[in-house]
């Protein structure tokens, strides 16, 4: 798509490509910031005067290898970028001097680092199997380019200011992007992100470690020949990566990480428009305006969004992404929502939401249209993303406010795969009743051969069943079949087969799940299982999670109550269950701060006696 149209011209018409101007070639518009803003960006780098840049000794770096623990080391990681990042952005609105000490502190202790990749990704190494970077091999994973993007927008915006301080400053942050950044990424095809030699997939690393490498090679790279080659090398993972991209525009990883698969990708745009001048530009491409497209058929109410694979429920991202894409493929309801996020996080005292400094500059540089009030029209009332198998559907045209229902099909191999084939989720009033628990803290383990002996990736932790004991399995191999999706105005509707979810030890020879969003007279939701087994079995277990209080009085019906009040209630027709609900101890931080609860529970119906084929229809509607 990009080498198609513009390799070409880069070699003939683009050869002086434009350094980066995200506030445009004048630089003022820090001076054009409101007082507000400035006093924002200001205060928080006070917050850095004097500050302790913490340790990132050897034997830290090796406790991820020795305990799987990521979090030990990433904290202080990122910590000193987050400190580094206000307090560039601190002194270059005040100009004044008073944060040069403490940001030279900490871009000094950032040169020193042995390496800027995180001990979880020293797998690229070419030297397998040592718990220690080789300060011979630089490698680029997702944050050391992260860094050298702070290192190279702080120094394009501070370099007067630190030349003046020592010229020296200035030559070893130049000296330490080129070691880091810009050599190996021209010198090497083979880390796996640049989608030449790739045993690991396609996913959001590709997009995202180009970004950062395409911005620091054209803000720092003076060899034009260098930076052609670089942009023809950017271009072609982009190729690839946009290749793998399903036509709905779909992201499997689940939708917090579109901030960095679709997101990043519209970095790695928004970069090559800006240094060419408005020339490169494939935002009229069917494709790229469904990319963009995806997070508003994702977004639920508040801050709650879809939340397959490694998403998370509850989510802020990056608002300004949603803004300016919106803007690109001029989709008013995209940029809406980047509106009304923003402006959701700004009563929250968050005026800047990101942690990106090229992210930020790009808020600053629009923040008087983000945040300029205006209607806020983000709720589709319907989609269906057929290469994903997702539908989303809510009661209320317009409006967060009724029944909303989501439900997938898909396979087992998916990008950030949970075994989930068959989920759905439902919420009231754009609140929760039945949820996907989403994904905990990273650890070794999330991303090694035991990835599905974590709870919450596991199908009878989704609102799935699990027969003769058998859960969903995870490979290609394991998929949807027979997906059926209709829409009229009273109702939407999904029907997958199941069956091929699991393995042929289940005893299954049919389970067809069809969900259904009732729009008029009493609405409600209704789940249909109809199934067909092998042999006899009572040893059926239909799983559903729901963050509310399950309280099962009566036979064939159960309240859910939060806050105290009933929110709704399920009536089931059908053989006789049994109802069990389990209390799951939410253990980890990442959870908790989803869920803003210590627990979520489970909700097991079990049939009272065997069966060889029965139907089950569970209504979900509000008392």
């Amino acid at each position: 798509m990009l080498t198609g149209r513009y390799t070409k011209q880069l070699k003939s018409n683009l050869l002086q490509l434009q350094p980066l101007h995200p506030f445009g070639p004048e630089w003022s518009a820090q001076r054009e910031l409101s007082d507000e803003l400035k006093h924002f960006i200001v205060h928080r780098a006070k917050q850095y005067l004097h500050f302790e840049w913490p340790s990132l000794n050897a034997a830290l770096f090796m406790d991820f290898s020795r305990t799987g623990n990521r979090v030990r080391y990433e904290t202080p990681y990122f910590n000193r970028r987050r400190a580094l990042q206000a307090l560039i952005l601190g002194e270059w609105i005040e100009g004044k001097g008073r944060f040069l000490d403490d940001l030279i502190n900490g871009l000094w202790a950032i040169c020193e680092e042995t390496t800027w990749i995180l001990p979880a990704h020293l797998y690229m190494a070419r030297k397998k199997q040592e718990p220690l970077a080789d300060v011979t091999e630089p490698l680029i994973d997702l944050f050391a380019g992260e860094t050298g993007a702070l290192l190279a927008w702080g120094l394009y915006l501070l370099e007067p200011a630190l030349a003046g301080v020592s010229p020296l400053l200035v030559e070893r942050i130049q000296n330490e992007l080129k070691r880091r950044i810009i050599d190996p990424y021209l010198k090497r095809n083979d880390f796996w992100w640049m989608l030449e030699v790739n045993p690991f997939g396609i996913n959001n690393w590709a997009p995202w470690c180009t970004s950062n490498c395409l911005g620091i090679i054209l803000l720092h790279e003076s060899d034009e020949a260098r930076r052609i080659e670089a942009v023809v090398k950017g271009m072609r993972t982009l190729d690839l990566y946009i290749a793998n991209y399903p036509a709905d525009g779909g992201c499997d990883e689940g939708s917090s990480y579109w901030y960095r698969a679709g997101g990043s990708l519209f970095d790695c745009l928004e970069i090559l428009h800006m240094a060419s001048g408005g020339q490169i530009n494939i935002y009229d491409e069917p494709l790229i305006r469904e990319i963009g497209r995806f997070m508003l058929k994702a977004y639920i109410a508040d801050d709650y969004f879809v939340n397959y694979a490694d998403g998370a429920a509850r989510q802020w991202g990056t608002p300004v992404c949603l803004y300016r894409y919106g803007e690109r493929i001029m989709d008013q309801k995209l940029s809406a929502l980047g509106r009304r996020l923003h402006r959701q996080r700004r009563e929250q005292g968050m005026l800047l939401q990101t942690e990106s400094l090229f992210r930020e500059l790009q808020e600053l540089a629009c923040y008087e249209h983000l945040t300029a009030p205006g209607q806020e029209k983000v709720f589709l009332q319907d989609s269906w993303m057929s290469d994903l198998q997702i539908i989303t559907a809510r009661e209320t045209s317009g409006a967060a406010n009724g029944f909303y229902l989501s439900a997938k099909g898909g396979h087992n191999a998916e990008n950030h795969n949970h075994n989930d084939v068959g989920q759905f989720i439902v919420y009231l009033d754009g609140n929760p009743l039945l949820v996907d628990p989403g994904v905990g803290t990273y650890t070794a383990q999330t991303f090694s051969k035991q990835r599905y002996d974590i709870w919450c990736m596991q199908s009878s932790y989704h609102n799935l069943p699990a027969i003769n004991g058998f859960q969903q399995q995870a490979g290609r191999e394991y998929a949807a079949h027979s997906c059926d999706y209709k829409v009229t105005p009273e109702r939407a509707s999904f029907t997958v087969e199941l069956a091929g979810a699991y393995p042929a030890e289940a005893g299954l020879e049919s389970w067809r799940r069809s969900v259904e969003l009732h729009r008029i007279d009493t609405a409600k939701v209704t789940i249909t299982e109809e199934v067909a087994l092998l042999q006899e079995t009572a040893d059926i277990a239909m799983h559903w999670i729901t963050q509310c209080l399950p309280v099962s009085e009566t036979n064939h019906e159960l309240r859910l109550i939060s806050e105290g009040r009933e929110v709704a209630r399920v009536q089931y027709a059908g053989p006789f269950l049994k109802c069990r609900i389990e209390r799951i101890e939410l253990e980890d931080e990442k959870l908790r701060d989803v869920w803003g609860e210590p627990q979520l529970y489970r909700i097991i119906w079990i049939p009272e006696s065997s069966v060889k084929t029965a139907a089950w229809k569970f209504s979900v509607f509000r008392e």
